[in-house]
């Protein structure tokens, strides 16, 4: 792949995430649900923060650059998590093996039987 089509895959998934994010937050706030980690949507400055256990976990990029990563890789597991739990509130069960499973997971929250009851 060259460097034209490395940087369109960039922007591509990038943006994609992008939507993701925008429908979580559109669903959460919908169905009245506190997420665990907190996403900041702000285009290419997007990130993920929050704590587990109250440990603090610093901010996360929810945005992919060269030189990024393996801290992208992070902010996706929260974010994923995110959608895990959401899943999880409307009675989705999302085994272990499928939590990275973003779009599929989101898809089977918005289609629960019993949405927002």
């Amino acid at each position: 792949m060259n460097e034209k089509e490395r940087k369109e895959e960039i922007i591509k998934i990038n943006t994609a995430v992008g939507h993701v994010m925008h429908i979580i937050g559109l669903v959460a706030y919908y169905l009245g649900i506190k997420l665990p980690f907190l996403v900041i949507n702000k285009g290419h400055k997007s990130f993920a923060k929050g704590s587990i256990h109250g440990i603090p976990i610093s901010k996360r990029p929810l945005y992919l650059t060269d030189k990024n990563s393996e801290d992208f890789t992070i902010g996706m597991a929260m974010l994923n998590y995110n959608i895990a739990y959401l899943c999880h509130t409307q009675g989705v069960d999302i085994p272990y093996s499928k939590v990275s499973h973003t779009l599929q997971n989101l898809f089977l929250c918005c289609q629960a039987a019993n949405l927002g009851r």
